[in-house]
């Protein structure tokens, strides 16, 4: 890693313009901004196809009784569970983890979103922002 590179992390709520304000920044401080870009990335350093990102980056979280009965089923499912496993939302998260690892270790960047705050928990030149805004305001960009 390139002792002079930096991550800014932008963690937002929906329509507070967030990306706008990651934007800015990487513009004024000549960086790269990454936000759904990492998401070709992902799947051309996986050769997986796109569609498969944004399906699991779209996707809400299960619920507790959701992922209590999988759980449960688990056991019963068969060996055709595993493969069906091997594109799971975390498997994809972990693939996106590590471009969005790669590209903090040789450039500087400003990532908005994707849990990049918590990806990047261990980079030791990294600044984590959070943009909100009134419940007004973001609802007039929406």
């Amino acid at each position: 890693m390139d002792s002079n590179t930096f991550a800014i992390t932008i963690g937002r709520q929906l329509g507070s313009g967030g990306r706008a304000v990651g934007e800015r920044i990487a513009r004024r401080l000549g960086v790269r901004f990454c936000d759904r870009q990492l998401i070709n990335l992902a799947a051309e350093q996986s050769g997986l196809c796109s569609e498969l990102f944004e399906r699991a980056d779209e996707k809400r979280s299960r619920g507790l009784f959701s992922a209590l009965i999988g759980y449960l089923r688990a056991p019963f499912a068969g060996d055709d569970a595993v493969a069906g496993n091997v594109l799971s939302g975390e498997t994809l998260f972990k693939i996106q983890s590590d471009v969005i690892r790669e590209l903090a270790s040789r450039e500087s960047c400003v990532f908005v979103g994707r849990c990049a705050d918590y990806v990047l928990r261990d980079h030791p030149r990294r600044l984590d922002v959070f943009v909100s805004a009134s419940r007004a305001a973001r609802c007039e960009r929406l």
